[in-house]
């Protein structure tokens, strides 16, 4: 666990098997819609939660964060933006 340590971000993630839990969501598109496209669809989106979760070691929405701010830049926040226009 990097960075703060709190009590609510302690817990163990789900898993399936060794993968994590988000992958059953691919799975299931691949069982219940069969064809081409689902299914490099969901071999693709099992093989980017599995990068994710096991190689990069973060969660899905720290991923979606990282990815934010990479392709943005760091945003101010509204409490810093307030203390520039006081002076």
């Amino acid at each position: 666990m990097e960075g703060r340590a709190h009590w609510s971000n302690g817990a163990r993630s789900a898993k399936f098997f060794f993968m994590p839990a988000i992958t059953i969501l691919f799975i299931a598109l691949i069982a219940f819609f069969p064809g081409w496209k689902t299914l490099f669809v969901g071999l693709s989106g099992i093989a980017m939660t599995c990068y994710i979760y096991l190689i990069k070691k973060t969660t899905f929405r720290a991923f979606l964060r990282s990815l934010k701010v990479w392709l943005s830049g760091v945003s101010i926040t509204t409490g810093s933006v307030l203390k520039l226009f006081r002076k």
